[in-house]
């Protein structure tokens, strides 16, 4: 029976040629690689920053996302957005003569029936009642406001007054236009004196409103509700409301010239 046939080499040896091995490798490259570092290259165009000239700084608008939504000179549409279009009128020609529609007797008194008298309804001449015209014979017209003479009202007072004397008659006055009423507010005094009369409404007529001032100031009031026993206190004035209610008569006519 054979044995095994021993190595002649052991580990030990094995290890060494190889190190020996990858020694060598490394050697042959360095001693026949080269040793000098590659020249740096220079670049042949080197980039420069420089102003714009006025032709480039034109096309710089194309770049405008909003160029062509608005409309400008340096658009493609401009010449058309800036210029005022000329629009000239053109009447329609008509291809016929005009037809009015003219409806006829019988449509309009079809279209009549049909709206106004209800389906089925004959009304019967019994039926109709006929009331009598209204009475007017008795009414009586109002005169007009320039026929009314002058006349003076008491109004809005403390308590009951009544004029001691009539009071005046009152004029009428000549104007342009119709005049309201004047209305005066007076304080008596417990004695039936005017202490005071102010205007409070005018008529629109100075001369008017004066008189009504005047006349006014010269009224004396009694108070029939007190007792004529009765001292009159100085300390209670009386207030009132005196209205004057105008005539107003048409202005006298100017008289015309020779021309």
């Amino acid at each position: 029976m054979a044995g095994s046939i021993p190595s002649g080499w052991s580990t030990r040896r094995w290890t060494a040629v190889l190190v020996s091995l990858l020694a060598a490798h490394a050697a042959g490259l360095w001693w026949f690689g080269a040793h000098q570092r590659l020249p740096t290259r220079q670049p042949d165009r080197v980039p420069e920053w420089t102003l714009a000239d006025p032709q480039i700084t034109a096309l710089w608008p194309l770049l405008d996302p909003t160029l062509f939504v608005q409309g400008h000179p340096q658009s493609f549409s401009g010449p058309a957005w800036m210029r005022l279009p000329e629009v000239t009128y053109q009447p329609t020609i008509p291809l016929e003569p005009p037809r009015f529609l003219v409806p006829t007797a019988a449509r309009v008194a079809q279209s009549f029936q049909n709206t106004w008298v209800p389906r089925g309804w004959n009304p019967s001449p019994m039926a109709i009642r006929v009331q009598p015209p209204p009475q007017t014979g008795g009414l009586v017209p109002r005169s007009p406001l320039t026929d009314r003479p002058s006349r003076l009202s008491l109004t809005d007072w403390d308590e009951p007054v009544r004029p001691r004397t009539p009071p005046p008659s009152l004029p009428g006055w000549a104007a342009p236009d119709l005049l309201t009423n004047t209305v005066v507010r007076v304080l008596v005094e417990p004695s039936g004196r005017v202490l005071s009369a102010v205007l409070v409404t005018s008529s629109g007529w100075e001369p008017a409103d004066q008189y009504a001032l005047a006349t006014a100031q010269q009224l004396e009031f009694d108070f029939p509700n007190r007792p004529t026993t009765q001292t009159p206190s100085p300390a209670e004035p009386i207030r009132g409301i005196l209205i004057f209610q105008w005539q107003t008569l048409p202005p006298p006519q100017q008289p015309e010239g020779p021309g």
